[in-house]
């Protein structure tokens, strides 16, 4: 039996309007989870930021979760004093 020959297949293009659909349904995805991502993201920028005190803090023979809530009671004390 012969070998079939070898089937070329095209690099597929995608279609400019399953593009512009697609970003579309992204962005309103986006938007409608925003009451969820919003916090979300505030709490992994702040927990990055506030790593370091918290590591000081270790190393001076703190536990993290005390050291955690110590800068975290700071942090929210002076919101409240500069508002205030």
């Amino acid at each position: 039996m012969k070998a079939p020959d070898r089937i070329r297949v095209r690099p597929s293009r995608a279609r400019p309007s399953l593009v512009i659909l697609a970003t579309i349904a992204s962005i309103a995805a986006l938007y409608w989870a925003r009451a969820f991502l919003v916090p979300l993201l505030i709490g992994i920028l702040l927990s990055y930021s506030l790593r370091p005190i918290v590591t000081a803090l270790y190393r001076l023979r703190v536990p993290r979760p005390l050291g955690a809530a110590l800068v975290i009671t700071a942090l929210l004390g002076g919101v409240a004093t500069i508002g205030y």
